[in-house]
């Protein structure tokens, strides 16, 4: 199998996405959709992402502080030091 098939209800909970380039931005328009509240995390964020709202964007390499309140995490970058 190749991929996890999975529904959560994230409506109301806060999520973290760590990278801000195109997949990043798709992951967190999806979370968005379903009613999350969104923290990126990133050394550089695309302008799409930063000032949404429901969106907070944090610039900076990922740390485990970033977890804090986090229902889901996504890695939506190609930076294995940042993950």
């Amino acid at each position: 199998m190749d991929f996890l098939p999975i529904f959560l209800n994230v409506k109301g909970k806060h999520c973290l996405v760590v990278g801000g380039g195109e997949v990043a931005k798709r992951k967190a328009t999806v979370l968005l959709e379903a009613g999350a509240t969104v923290r990126v995390v990133a050394p550089q964020i695309e302008s799409g992402l930063a000032g949404q709202q429901n969106v907070e964007a944090i610039t900076a390499h990922f740390a485990s502080h970033h977890l804090d309140d986090v229902a889901l995490v996504i890695a939506a970058t190609n930076d294995r030091v940042s993950i």
